[in-house]
């Protein structure tokens, strides 16, 4: 458990989630916890201390790391059961 820096590409808020971005370039993105989608949980890197304003630069943010930073299961399947279903 602790804090790391880590470069984030785009626009970071406290409590943002931070996801690798999958290029294996040690980039991440930040997703917010309303916002974060069943596929990327399992990829939380951590929980962002640190903002970042600028949409379009990578930035160095504090992210703390070895918490557990996995949404509750009622949050996930709360947000699983929102979608809507129709007849077509």
């Amino acid at each position: 458990m602790g804090q790391v820096p880590v470069t984030v590409f785009g626009t970071v808020n406290l409590g943002d989630y931070i996801i690798p971005n999958g290029r294996n370039n040690g980039v991440g993105y930040a997703v917010a916890p309303k916002d974060i989608k069943s596929d990327e949980i399992k990829n939380i890197v951590g929980i962002a201390w640190s903002t970042s304003e600028d949409p379009l630069r990578m930035n160095l943010v504090n992210v703390a790391v070895g918490l557990n930073v996995v949404p509750p299961a009622s949050a996930v399947s709360a947000s699983l059961t929102s979608f809507h279903y129709y007849d077509i």
